[in-house]
């Protein structure tokens, strides 16, 4: 069994629809990714571009793509800008979880503040994003309660 969070938030985009994107942290990536489909649903149009990706186990993949402007809404209404290239995929549908135990285990912890987001991962925000990427609020363990300006994720492990 998987108990694993990754550091997950629904936000809001900062586009006039404000589309709900499924964000994914990513202390471990170097570019900035954005699913092809979640960026013609959001009407971005984007810059043609050449990337090359290096894979888990150094596996290095040349691909044509889009070099997109996101635009994130923060919980303040401000509007960030992300640069994002398009991918086709950046992983597996992810499933929600349950975090009724979850919240237990940290205090102050709401329903309302933190969700377990499903379906697939539409954007990922690497390093190259450091300053916005969610920082630690509470701990237990291996599990994390995080937060940024653009909300709040549980991340890591715990046998619950």
């Amino acid at each position: 069994q998987n108990n694993c969070f990754l550091q997950l938030m629904r936000v809001k985009s900062g586009t006039i629809q404000q589309i709900g994107l499924n964000i994914l942290w990513d202390g471990g990536a170097t570019i900035s990714l954005i699913t092809i489909s979640k960026a013609r649903d959001m009407g971005l149009v984007g810059e043609p571009i050449k990337i090359s990706v290096v894979k888990v186990g150094g596996q290095k993949q040349e691909m044509s793509s889009y070099l997109y402007e996101l635009p994130v809404m923060d919980k303040e209404g401000n509007i960030v800008i992300f640069k994002v290239y398009g991918i086709d995929r950046i992983s597996t549908e992810v499933s929600r979880k349950n975090l009724d135990n979850v919240r237990s285990l940290f205090k102050d912890l709401g329903h309302h503040d933190i969700h377990s987001p499903s379906r697939e991962i539409d954007v990922l925000i690497a390093f190259e994003y450091d300053g916005f990427h969610p920082v630690r609020e509470q701990s237990n363990g291996h599990l994390l309660v995080l937060s940024n300006r653009f909300g709040r994720c549980i991340g890591g492990s715990h046998s619950l």
